[in-house]
């Protein structure tokens, strides 16, 4: 059958209901058909996504397609390569299938079947990691040994350049490097440690798993590992029973991608790191324990005796030593009837005997010294093993103080009676069933009883109804679970029925053999305690509710500056929201290095600090930092902030106005000598020439008429010249036009003035129904016109220029619009006082002034002032 005609195809047709790939590649590369499993392995959404590839396209690399074609010509069985998914990362697959030829022999199509053989992969990698791991760590003498193994089997990983293991340290929480291979010293010390705060030490302490390129990490880090060269980095906790305790790093100088497998393989390594610190742990933790056996055999004050199933001793500790007077080497070896005075033999066998049977454990013998003297003691006996023998370990008492301690008991008996009795606290005996047995005398002060009012009575007759549950509720406690004591506050009555609160603490008195006999109750009297208590309550819901009420914000933060309580709402936070956000966070960007210092400095120094900042909401406060202080360190910190923005911007306003007042007298002074220099240059120094040829007139005219006509007339015309010259200085000041026809001739008069002086096409237009206005209002009018006009004939390069005025309802505009070359009004030097002054002056007349400009698109000066008139008259019209 020729599988390239169709009746040999129907066979062959791609299932999806297959869990494996089935894949039909043409000769020169094009994909014919994939099924959609085979695209999920790889991928891709549908197998139409798959088929629109070149089959090169899928071999991770290039070189395994021409392989495949040229060593497997007519079957290929289970080859291994490794493919491309659609995201770039590679996978391994096993490849089956057949070389279809065409008629002439020549190949026309791969047919065949793909399987994901990560899985097995995978496996195989872990038991040969698994199978030399148990070889190397049974040759491996010491946890050294043990991590150098581990070390070993990580570098034989493809693509692992270098390998470290890290401990937790358990006292500070940071992870500190154990040991380390492939990387230089410089790293090593770049990397020593990773302390608790880091984020790879949390996310380690949570389990999580770390792969990265060198440039997603910290900087310092980052930078060590791109000087070595490294490409790659894989950090994985070590746990033992779901607790992190270390970590295992490696990193590859050589791939940018780590497989799954050499993932999955350090995964492993590091399972086996977990079961080596805890073997290693708790063979530290046994000798521990053995060393402290020991210094607990030691150190114990009783006599310690291990005698073997002969009584033969075998140890003792060096309490016998020091108390018998013997040295350790005069007694092992010997019979334990050697440290007892001389008995019968056969109740010394007999009592031994009971020992071993454990039908005896306390000996009541004495000791008798090297030097014979007797020792009053008792033994308590116990069976065990010492060294793999069974052996009875004796702990021996010293009764010699004990029986000092009766005679001194009996002796204190009467003197114990007078401080039950005069005891400043309430001391009760009752019976199991609270009939009281004893009472002292504070309990008759407590009551306002006497005695005989109080013995053989019930204690729950002297508690108030309301508190009686809770009292039974502690008793059967007591009782019921054998509780060593309870405690239990509540009211008790006096003789006259009033209450007083008391604390107290019962306990049960037990015999020797451990039954129950009576108990105990010791009393407090609290009721001042509780007095005070609801005063303490009062004065806190006042201080809460003054501080709910303050006008300022209160924040109590840690020293970090994370919000703990805020007293109400403002414009960061709320009462229920403040808690976790940083107040240094909320300052502008420019304040937050000075809140932080400020902070810093209040917990460092317990020194208040008062600072001004602006937060992110533009609004400003003053803001004071105050240390709260507990047993002379500084626990928390209090803040008070007031809004002070408005102020702030009142302020600012007062300087920005000075700025304006300084800048306008130092214009009206510049104007003023720039009038000044005029005159003197021009309208002075032709009144002087003028007065010049009229002193010569007079002098030539009886001697040379004709000269003296001459400099006669040359006067005049310099007299005429200068008053031309003042007539145009005052025009420059304020227009004669101005106060004698109104805002609107003068302005004509100045667009005119303008024509002529420019050849600019200047056009004034006006639509108002006023004849006059206010003189301050016109001479404002004047200048902005005058200022506008001036900018556009200097600076805008543009030919025409375009004047409105025109009145809407009780507003005047005033319009200034040219079609040059514009400019940004955000740029325009402080120095330049033109389009401020504009407004200005806009301002300080209740209006507004909008300066409008681009580069290239011309510009618009638009103000809008209020219509004020003169006082005797106003335009009805």
């Amino acid at each position: 059958m020729n599988p390239s005609d169709p009746e040999g195809r129907k066979h062959w047709i791609p299932a999806d209901e297959v869990p494996y790939g089935i894949l039909r590649i043409s000769a020169d590369g094009r994909i014919l058909e994939a099924n959609h499993s085979l695209a999920e392995m790889l991928g891709y959404s549908s197998r139409e996504e798959l088929m629109q590839l070149s089959a090169r396209e899928l071999f991770f690399d290039p070189e395994d397609r021409e392989r495949v074609m040229s060593q497997f010509p007519l079957q290929i069985k289970g080859v291994e390569l490794i493919w491309n998914r659609r995201d770039g990362t590679p996978i391994p697959i096993q490849l089956s299938g057949r070389m279809i030829y065409d008629a002439q022999g020549k190949l026309s199509e791969l047919e065949g079947i793909v399987l994901d053989w990560s899985p097995q992969r995978e496996a195989l990698d872990v038991l040969r990691l698994q199978r030399d791991l148990a070889i190397n760590l049974s040759a491996a003498g010491d946890f050294s040994a043990i991590i150098e193994a581990l070390l070993e089997t990580v570098l034989q990983l493809e693509g692992v350049d270098g390998a470290g293991i890290y401990l937790l340290d358990p006292a500070t929480g940071s992870l500190q490097l154990r040991a380390a291979k492939g990387g230089s010293e410089y790293l090593l010390q770049t990397i020593r440690s990773y302390p608790p705060e880091s984020e790879k030490t949390r996310k380690l302490m949570q389990g999580g798993t770390l792969y990265a390129k060198p440039r997603d990490l910290s900087p310092p880090i980052a930078e060590a590992f791109l000087r070595e060269d490294v490409r790659f980095v894989g950090i994985v906790p070590v746990q033992d029973k779901g607790r992190v305790v270390a970590s295992l790093n490696f990193i590859s100088r050589t791939q940018d991608f780590v497989s799954l497998a050499t993932r999955h393989a350090v995964e492993v390594i590091a399972q086996w790191i977990g079961r080596s610190v805890a073997r290693v742990q708790a063979e530290e933790a046994l000798k521990a324990s053995q060393q402290n056996l020991q210094n607990l055999f030691d150190s114990l004050p009783d006599l310690v005796f291990i005698v073997d199933e002969d009584f033969k001793l075998l140890d003792v500790n060096p309490a016998v030593e020091k108390r018998l007077g013997y040295r350790k080497e005069e007694l092992l070896g010997k019979n334990i009837s050697i440290v007892h005075p001389p008995e019968p033999q056969s109740e010394v066998l007999a009592v031994q005997a009971r020992i071993y049977r454990g039908e005896q454990t306390l000996v009541s013998r004495p000791f008798i010294a090297k030097d014979g003297a007797l020792i009053p003691a008792e033994t308590w006996v116990v069976r065990g093993y010492w060294g793999g023998k069974s052996v009875a370990f004796g702990l021996g008492r010293d009764l010699s103080e004990i029986h000092k301690t009766l005679r001194a008991l009996q002796e204190s008996e009467q003197r114990f009676r007078a401080v039950f009795e005069n005891a400043a606290i309430g001391l009760v005996l009752t019976d199991l069933e609270g009939k009281i047995l004893e009472a002292n005398s504070m309990i008759c002060q407590l009551s306002w009883l006497p005695p005989e009012k109080i013995l053989g009575r019930n204690y729950r007759d002297f508690v108030h109804p309301e508190d009686l549950e809770a009292l039974e509720e502690q008793l059967q406690r007591l009782l019921n679970e054998q509780l060593p004591w309870v405690q239990w506050e509540g009211q008790h009555l006096r003789a006259d029925g009033t209450a007083h609160w008391g604390r107290v603490t019962f306990s049960l008195m037990t015999l020797s053999d451990g039954a129950l006999q009576e108990i105990v109750a010791i009393v407090e009297d609290i009721d001042p305690r509780k007095q005070a208590e609801k005063a303490l309550r009062q004065s806190e819901s006042r201080l809460e509710h003054i501080i709910a009420s303050l006008p300022d914000v209160l924040v109590v933060t840690d020293l970090e500056g994370t919000v703990r309580f805020a007293n109400h709402a403002n414009p960061h936070m709320t009462p229920e929201s403040a808690p976790g956000i940083s107040i240094p966070l909320l300052a502008a960007e420019e304040y937050r290095e000075e809140v932080r210092r400020a902070y810093a400095q209040c917990a460092a120094r317990k020194i208040v600090q008062d600072l001004v900042a602006r937060d992110v909401k533009d609004l400003w406060w003053r803001v004071r930092i105050i240390p709260l202080i507990e047993e002379d360190e500084v626990r928390e910190l209090i803040i008070f902030a007031s809004d002070i923005t408005a102020q702030q911007k009142a302020q600012e306003a007062v300087l920005s106005e000075q700025r304006l007042l300084r800048r306008l007298l130092e214009l009206q002074e510049r104007d003023r000598q720039m009038t000044a220099y005029e005159l003197h240059d021009g309208f002075a120094q032709q009144l002087a020439a003028a007065l010049l040829y009229l002193e010569n007139y007079l002098g030539l005219r009886e001697g040379d008429p004709a000269l003296a006509e001459r400099q006669f007339h040359d006067g005049l015309k310099l007299i005429r010249r200068g008053l031309d010259e003042v007539r145009r200085l005052i025009s420059g000041l304020r227009p004669l036009i101005l106060d004698e026809a109104g805002v609107l001739q003068a302005v004509e008069y100045l667009v005119a003035e303008q024509r002529q002086r420019t050849g600019q096409e200047i056009v004034f237009k006006h639509d108002v129904r006023f004849r006059r206005l206010a003189p301050l209002l016109e001479t404002a009018v004047f200048r902005i016109v005058q200022e506008s006009l001036g900018n556009a004939c200097r600076h805008s390069r543009s030919d025409f220029i375009r004047i409105e005025l025109y009145q809407a309802a009780e507003q005047l505009h005033i319009k200034v619009v040219d079609e040059g070359v514009g400019f940004d009004p955000e740029k325009v030097a402080p120095e330049r006082f033109g389009l401020r002054g504009i407004r200005e002056r806009a301002r300080l007349l209740d209006g507004q002034a909008v300066i409008h400009s681009q580069s290239g698109e011309g510009t618009t000066v638009h103000v809008i002032l209020p219509l004020v008139y003169p006082a005797e008259t106003k335009d009805e019209g």
